[in-house]
């Protein structure tokens, strides 16, 4: 029955014991995540509010063709030239 409680309850035994708290990842997580979602809502305000449906929508094409070239490499620097770092 401890067995049925753990696996129901999602937490391993002596978690409150402050199992969760020694964990010094959870806190930087949650941090980032705010700043992410945050970001996110300030977004999606601001195109709302200038009725865009995306950024950049009245931009030139050359313009958004830059701007996505230049978040590739990002995404290719930070991944460590991993191709599949992603998947």
């Amino acid at each position: 029955m401890e067995l049925e409680e753990e696996l129901v309850s999602g937490l391993p035994k002596g978690a409150e014991d402050g199992w969760i708290r020694r964990r010094t990842e959870y806190p930087t997580a949650l941090l980032m995540l705010c700043i992410f979602s945050l970001s996110l809502c300030l977004a999606g305000l601001r195109l709302e509010l200038s009725n865009q449906e995306y950024p950049f929508a009245e931009a030139s094409c050359a313009v958004r063709s830059g701007l996505t070239a230049a978040a590739l490499l990002v995404v290719v620097f930070i991944s460590r030239i991993e191709l599949n770092a992603f998947i």
